[in-house]
């Protein structure tokens, strides 16, 4: 029998989750994989820099204990935290040491075959699995390398953690939709941002940020990945830093506070607003007023759905405070 729960029940739940990811000792299975892959790295010389001594590591390769301990060594290296044995260790930090550990594996035939496809060339003697995923992922000249750890997916939308140096503990909760348009403005300007959302009829809610603004599209649903949706973006000035980085990882918005400056708020609503110069020119004699009044009542309507997402957005923002 399925229960339903409370929006705040539901929020409640996952701050537990969280919570258990943290502090939930690791499970044998992931104990036996990585101690696997860091025994495949040494066999296969994957290691590079400072992280371990190859000629001790291969000549104890048979040494159970001794590879234990190199793996404790290795993991409070990569993890800037003493980690003396396997209780140390969280579900979320061995999940990154599995999956570093599994990027440093050669790469396979079939994934070779998607770089030759692609006709994408690497420099490199030994190919390794996450050469192939940065190539792949980066074709483009904008790259920016992202460690993310999602909680939650949906249709919709993403909420997780990713790694970054300038929140609290290296991580930065955030949230991400898919088709929730948001465009991002770094300046004080709100005069100039409202002459540029009147190039596009639509409903937007202003926030404000440290830096500047955050305008969401309310009553029309836009695709990150679409490329109509980047030239809209473009035409409604948003920051061009921004538009790149949305191609790629969606409408994506930061819900831990920066450590490196003093936030009273993350982002705070500031207003509703009505676009409406493309509609009708000063002209036509046509107040302001007026225009505003027949948006609201029968031009435009904001989708309810997305408005939901937005309330998502703020009880996600709520939780963080609450758990800060």
């Amino acid at each position: 029998m399925e229960i339903e729960l409370e929006l705040m029940d539901k929020f409640n739940l996952e701050h537990i989750y969280i919570e258990y990811l943290h502090k939930t000792k690791i499970s044998i299975e992931q104990i036996n994989y990585l101690t696997f892959l860091f025994n495949e790295n040494i066999k296969l010389k994957c290691f590079h820099g400072d992280y371990i001594e190859y000629n001790d590591l291969i000549s104890n390769i048979e040494n159970k204990e001794f590879i234990t301990n190199s793996i404790f060594s290795f993991c409070s290296k990569i993890l800037k935290k003493s980690i003396e044995d396997w209780n140390s260790l969280t579900r979320i930090e061995i999940i990154k040491i599995i999956n570093m550990l599994k990027g440093n594996i050669p790469a396979t035939e079939n994934q070779l075959k998607l770089l030759t496809n692609k006709k994408i060339k690497i420099e490199k003697d030994l190919i390794r699995q996450k050469d192939v995923y940065i190539a792949l992922k980066t074709q483009s000249k904008f790259n920016i390398k992202i460690n993310e750890t999602p909680i939650e997916v949906t249709k919709d939308y993403e909420y997780g953690i990713q790694e970054r140096d300038l929140c609290e503990n290296r991580q930065m909760y955030y949230i991400k939709f898919f088709d929730l348009m948001m465009l991002d403005y770094d300046h004080k300007d709100i005069g100039k941002i409202k002459k540029c959302l009147d190039r596009f009829p639509g409903i937007y809610r202003i926030y404000e940020t440290f830096n500047g603004y955050h305008v969401f599209m309310t009553d029309k649903r836009f695709h990150y990945s679409n490329k109509n949706t980047i030239n809209l973006m473009k035409v409604l000035e948003c920051d061009e830093y921004y538009r790149k980085f949305i191609k790629k990882y969606g409408f994506k918005i930061r819900l831990s506070k920066k450590l490196n400056r003093e936030e009273d708020y993350i982002f705070r609503f500031i207003e509703i607003y009505y676009s409406c110069e493309s509609l009708y020119s000063d002209s036509d004699g046509t107040s302001q007023s007026y225009i505003n009044t027949l948006l609201k009542s029968e031009l435009l309507k904001e989708d309810l759905e997305l408005l939901d997402l937005l309330k998502l957005k703020e009880k996600y923002l709520l939780l963080r405070a609450n758990c800060s």
